[in-house]
This record gives structure tokens, C-alpha cells and sequence, in this order.
């Protein structure tokens, strides 16, 4: 997926992303992000992530080591 993808806010200001990019971004329900307005209406996004899940991955991976 390249280029520009639109997408809509709806009247109670949800924002959908579609399905390919969240596909892409392995992005699931319940997912969380940071969200910083910048300079010329530009939105980042960033993902949240529980730290709690990232000790448990690294303590998975040291596991196997």
C-alpha cells in the first residue's frame, strides 16, 4: 500500500481506518495511540505500547536464548 489513503469522521468524531492499512500496521481492536497535532493541520500518530507486554515478550525471548 502506497500513496494517499482517506479516510472519514463520522458524527461522533471516530475516525475508521481502513482495513488494508490496519492489515499493514497490524493494527487490532483495542489498540492505543498517542495522538500530537503538529504544524499545517498534520495529525502523528504513535502506538501505545503496555510495558508489561514488552518485559513479557523480551523475558520470552531471553527464555529461548
Amino acid at each position: 500500500m502506497n500513496g494517499i489513503i482517506t479516510a472519514k469522521v463520522d458524527n461522533k468524531g471516530r475516525l475508521a481506518l481502513p482495513l488494508d492499512l490496519r492489515r499493514l500496521l497490524h493494527i487490532k481492536p483495542g489498540d492505543i495511540f498517542f495522538i500530537k497535532p503538529e504544524k499545517n493541520e498534520i495529525l502523528r500518530l504513535a502506538r501505545a505500547e503496555n510495558p508489561f507486554d514488552k518485559l513479557a515478550k523480551q523475558a520470552t525471548k531471553d527464555g529461548k536464548a
